[in-house]
C-alpha cells in the first residue's frame, strides 16, 4: 500500500466514510478501465457511501425491531410487576 493510499483511508476514516475506507481502489481502478471523468469517479464513490450507509441503516433498525413476546407463563404481566415486599398476602 502507496502512501497516497494509506493517507486516504485515514481521511475517510477521520471522515467516517467507512465503506469508502475500504472500496475506493476498487472503484477508482473500475473507472479508470472505462476511462469515467473525475465527476462520474466522484458519483460512484458517493452513490457506494450511500448505498453502504442505507444498508447499514436497515441493518440497525431490524435490530432494534422488537415484536410482541408469547409468554407461556399463565400468569398475567401486571402480576409479575408486583415486587415481592409490596405484595402480602390477607388473612381472614
Amino acid at each position: 500500500m502507496s502512501l497516497v493510499t494509506e493517507r486516504i483511508a485515514q481521511h475517510c476514516r477521520r471522515l467516517k466514510l467507512i465503506h469508502l475506507a475500504t472500496e475506493w481502489p476498487a472503484i477508482a481502478e473500475a473507472c479508470a478501465k472505462s476511462e469515467d471523468s473525475l465527476a462520474d469517479f466522484m458519483d460512484k464513490l458517493l452513490a457506494a457511501e450511500c448505498t453502504a450507509r442505507e444498508q447499514r441503516t436497515r441493518e440497525a433498525m431490524l435490530k432494534l425491531a422488537t415484536l410482541p413476546a408469547i409468554t407461556a407463563s399463565p400468569i398475567p404481566r401486571w402480576m409479575l410487576r408486583i415486587s415481592a415486599s409490596s405484595w402480602s398476602p390477607r388473612r381472614r
